[in-house]
């Protein structure tokens, strides 16, 4: 059985909950399930399970307003990564380039590094749609391309989800490209991990006919327009200004949640539910979801709604078409392809096919992601 360290200090209470949240949760439980021992280094008062074959060691956990948290944490828990050298263990792994440099400037060794992002494209979107002056926001991503070049240097192995990711790490990095390229390998996420394995939910047969009106989803943070929601808002606003019988079921909270319900206060027919803890048991009872995403690596969401067999429409962007695959499910992020496309798929009774479809992805997409990613560790 195998011996390994995991680092986060995330303490699974303020952090936002995210599909990265859950596959390291999914990934140790995993192990464990299989006898595995586990090292977890993690905030003391963190909400997480116990094992006999989980050893927690707690870490500091602090936040300021004046000085980088990263750096700030690296600092107090220095002490606590030099450690991990003592250990008797097979593989160091951390998910995310910020953990990953802490570790490798601490003088860590044989390190994994799993990424559940694109590193600088998240960091990009979410930069250039601040009111920072362009100055700052060049020098940021400067620092941070340098941040993750060095950390991509200094693993032994690098785990993303999609060849978008690994296309998008080759050439941010030529330098490295012929260091690196090797060291990637890509493991696509699967539709039965245990959180929705556990869900008591049942795909239930659309009945748009039934009630007359065609009921979309969309899962997501409304913090930036990353995900695209303002798009599938705009498309559905005149999807119904053209008499078309659908509805739009908005799960998600964030910043920019309260200017789209002034925006749409009008529309009864877009509904902003907020947080929702379970989207699945929503889902469940919906017709179609649409994932809009400008950028998106590889979006759990979806994984859902194939679970499900919910018909999932995704945009053509990051990793979202190796996710779909298929043609049918996926569209251009832009208002008036998302407009066309649902008005086509009303118009065509397209229903049958695109669960056909997405049973199909789901099919292909069923497998044991914690054995596969231990082959890779």
């Amino acid at each position: 059985m195998g011996q390994y360290v995991f680092y986060t200090n995330d303490d699974f209470i303020h952090n936002r909950i995210t599909g990265g949240t859950k596959r390291f949760k999914e990934l140790i439980c995993g192990l464990l399930e299989r006898g595995d021992t586990i090292h977890l280094f993690i905030p003391s008062h963190a909400e997480f399970m116990s094992h006999s074959n989980l050893i927690r060691h707690s870490i500091v956990r602090k936040e300021s307003r004046i000085f980088p948290n990263g750096l700030l944490n690296f600092i107090v828990n220095y002490p606590r990564l030099r450690s991990i050298r003592n250990l008797h263990k097979d593989r160091i792994v951390f998910i995310s380039v910020p953990y990953a440099i802490q570790g490798i400037l601490a003088g860590l060794q044989h390190i994994t590094l799993i990424l559940r992002e694109d590193f600088i494209g998240y960091r990009r979107f979410r930069l250039e749609s601040s009111r920072l002056p362009r100055f700052l926001v060049s020098l940021s991503l400067a620092i941070w391309r340098k941040v993750e070049g060095y950390t991509l240097k200094h693993v032994d192995r690098i785990i993303v989800q999609c060849e978008y990711d690994k296309r998008e790490l080759l050439n941010r990095h030529p330098v490295l490209k012929e260091k690196i390229a090797s060291r990637i390998r890509i493991l696509k996420n699967n539709v039965n991990p245990y959180w929705i394995r556990n869900m008591e939910v049942k795909k239930q047969r659309w009945n748009g006919q039934k009630k007359g009106t065609c009921s979309i989803a969309y899962v997501g943070h409304i913090d930036n327009r990353r995900k695209g929601m303002h798009l599938l808002l705009e498309a559905t606003k005149q999807l119904i200004d053209a008499n078309y019988p659908v509805e739009l079921h908005i799960m998600g909270d964030g910043k920019l949640k309260p200017m789209y319900q002034r925006q749409y206060e009008d529309y009864s027919g877009i509904v902003f539910y907020g947080k929702v803890k379970q989207p699945m048991e929503k889902l469940q009872h919906l017709d179609l979801l649409v994932v809009p995403s400008l950028l998106d690596s590889f979006p759990n969401t979806i994984m859902e709604a194939l679970y499900l067999e919910i018909p999932v429409l995704g945009s053509r962007r990051g990793g979202i078409p190796e996710m779909l695959e298929y043609d049918e499910l996926l569209v251009e992020p832009e208002v008036s392809a998302i407009f066309r496309r649902i008005a086509g798929i009303i118009d065509r009774n397209e229903w049958q096919s695109l669960e056909k479809l997405s049973r199909k992805r789901r099919d292909e997409l069923t497998f044991d992601w914690i054995e596969e990613m231990k082959k890779m560790i």
